[in-house]
């Protein structure tokens, strides 16, 4: 089933800005794995695409993940090495990740039964997502101060076009 077919712009949208998010968080590991003259082993990571309920549930399951064992456990094993700009990039991830953590609680929470009303509070909603183009913060209103995360100036965020449906 398409994203338009089952009618949830919004939760498309919110999708779509977090993948803008992590395409970010990305590019900065990168960057890092290439100062220290290595590369990347390719992995194969499978993907399992269901219906909205599903991607949700299971999205929000992850990221609590991230939030909650990962991050901390990467961010105690980078402190051993020193490396700033690997913890530097690391605490950007992890911070964008917290941002989000009330919606990823309530998106796992209502994603079960209650995943109607959970998606038609989304739908109901008029959200305009902005992503820093530094650190991958994402906030659903145009910023007025400095990133929260990273401290660049507000032109370094940028809005992000409502995917397209199809």
């Amino acid at each position: 089933m398409t994203p338009s077919a089952e009618n949830y712009p919004n939760i498309a949208y919110l999708f779509f800005a977090l993948s803008i998010s992590e395409k970010i968080h990305a590019h900065n590991y990168q960057k890092l794995i290439v100062t220290l003259n290595s590369s990347l082993e390719k992995k194969e990571i499978p993907v399992s695409i269901d219906g909205t309920k599903e991607n949700l549930n299971v999205a929000a399951i992850k990221e609590l993940e991230k939030i909650k064992e990962f991050y901390p456990e990467i961010l105690n094993k980078l402190s051993l090495e020193s490396y700033d700009q690997a913890i530097i990039n690391c605490m950007y991830s992890w911070k964008s990740h917290q941002q989000h953590e009330e919606i990823i609680n309530d998106i796992k929470r209502y994603s079960g039964l209650f995943f109607r009303l959970l998606s038609k509070k989304i739908e109901g909603m008029n959200p305009d997502y902005y992503v820093c183009e530094i650190c991958g913060s994402t906030v659903n209103e145009k910023p007025i101060i400095p990133c929260e995360i990273c401290n660049y100036p507000l032109s370094r965020y940028k809005k992000i076009k409502r995917p397209v449906l199809f």
